[in-house]
């Protein structure tokens, strides 16, 4: 039988990737991050007022980005969305939507 090492989430991640994952932390639309990166999760939390939503974009805006998905969590949760890092070509935007006390956002950009 094979033996296989375990390996952190990024261990595939291009050398021109910057290497430690970077956040931000969001209460309101904005851009998280410009510019070619590598998206890894977010962690959203509900104000405890009803379910909180946000919005991903690949993109700078709402207007010009191409969506990527929805999240929703319960009234007073945290939920934590993390996936194989995916490359965004033109930035990182959030659209925060109602009922949200907060967003982290995990990212690697490129190195400059």
């Amino acid at each position: 039988m094979q033996q296989h090492d375990k390996q952190e989430p990024w261990a595939g991640a291009p050398a021109a990737f910057d290497p430690n994952p970077g956040w931000e932390r969001l209460t309101a639309d904005d851009q998280a991050a410009r510019g070619p990166l590598l998206f890894g999760g977010i962690i959203l939390t509900s104000d405890g007022v009803g379910a909180a939503d946000v919005t991903i974009y690949d993109g700078q805006e709402v207007t010009g980005g191409r969506r990527f998905s929805s999240f929703k969590v319960a009234s007073g949760l945290t939920g934590v969305f993390t996936w194989p890092p995916l490359l965004f070509l033109r930035g990182l935007y959030v659209d925060i939507g109602s009922n949200v006390a907060d967003l982290v956002a995990i990212y690697k950009t490129v190195r400059e």
